[in-house]
């Protein structure tokens, strides 16, 4: 067969070739790198706008959060305010509310997780921690087993008490106080449901328990967390000499100094106290006088501080011995 009229393949390695395909080749590539870049310009520009918008409506919740704290806190004192002026002590207990009510504040130091405004949770009545319900429940039962197992395991003289301790401030509860229910601030309710305008946990009565130190009257704020602030109740209180009429003052602090003189007759039972009006047992006397020796026999002058002496003279007394009587 005649080869002559076949084509000839094109030789790659020829460099008198044809050079336009390889620049329609750069040409294609170039334009799909421009299309790319621009893509990507607008994904990146979509990202940058959804970023600012979730911080704005992060900012405005946050902004909400804050006026519903507020609010909440406002509605809680609002009884505590209208028995009188504010005080100091009310100021710390606002401060603590609005610690422990901000949004995730309140840590279980058990799980080491957030404690959520709808979770069941335990407070502990000394150090007034959150814990998860569960986690509380789990923890005093593994306290009070390994406390079992590490008293089976050695000899001991006498019944020790099993208990559990708070997992913050080790304070001790028995082995019935495992706390089996859900319950709020001031324990008149079970399983309090959240609602937005009260404490989380809070069955929003009257809080009603017995004021530390007990003077008679119950906490007037909404059921809340933490300690109960102070008794704000005024009452007529004297001095504490006495010597002043009484005057209207907070029941938390109602013993207050008139600035006079004590007044009250000191232990030697001879002078008074000169310091200013004062809470407490007066101070030792300051003073000296003359004194007997025990047996009487002699005195000298000493502080009335320190009565009792002994001199260096046989006391001579007869010995009391069996019974008299007899």
């Amino acid at each position: 067969m005649n080869n002559r009229h076949k084509p000839k393949k094109p030789n790659p390695w020829n460099k008198n070739t044809d050079s336009r395909q390889p620049a329609k080749t750069a040409a294609n590539t170039s334009g799909s790198n421009v299309s790319s870049e621009s893509k990507f310009k607008d994904a990146q520009k979509k990202l940058q706008a959804s970023v600012q918008k979730h911080i704005k409506e992060y900012e405005s919740s946050s902004e909400e959060e804050d006026v519903s704290t507020s609010i909440v806190i406002e509605k809680i004192i609002a009884n505590y305010t209208s028995t009188g002026s504010p005080n100091e002590k009310l100021t710390r207990t606002e401060l603590y509310l609005k610690d422990t009510l901000s949004p995730g504040a309140t840590t279980c130091l058990i799980c080491i997780s957030k404690v959520k405004r709808d979770d069941q949770v335990w407070s502990c009545g000394s150090c007034y921690c959150f814990f998860h319900l569960m986690c509380i429940q789990r923890w005093s039962k593994d306290n009070i087993s390994q406390k079992k197992q590490a008293q089976e395991a050695q000899i001991v003289t006498k019944q020790i008490s099993i208990c559990w301790a708070c997992p913050k401030c080790r304070e001790e509860y028995g082995a019935d106080s495992i706390p089996k229910e859900y319950k709020c601030f001031c324990q008149k309710k079970i399983n309090p449901t959240y609602q937005s305008l009260l404490a989380p946990h809070s069955c929003g009565e009257i809080c009603g328990k017995d004021l530390k130190p007990p003077c008679g009257h119950k906490c007037l704020l909404l059921c809340h967390p933490g300690p109960c602030p102070p008794c704000p109740v005024t009452v007529n209180a004297r001095c504490y000499c006495g010597a002043k009429p009484p005057r209207l003052q907070r029941c938390s602090d109602k013993y207050w100094s008139c600035g006079g003189s004590c007044g009250k007759l000191l232990e030697c039972e001879k002078h008074y106290c000169d310091d200013p009006c004062h809470d407490g047992d007066c101070k030792p006397c300051p003073k000296k006088s003359i004194q007997k020796c025990m047996c009487k026999s002699k005195a000298t002058l000493r502080d009335c501080s320190s009565p009792i002496w002994q001199c260096d003279k046989v006391c001579g007394k007869f010995w009391i011995v069996g019974n008299t009587n007899a």
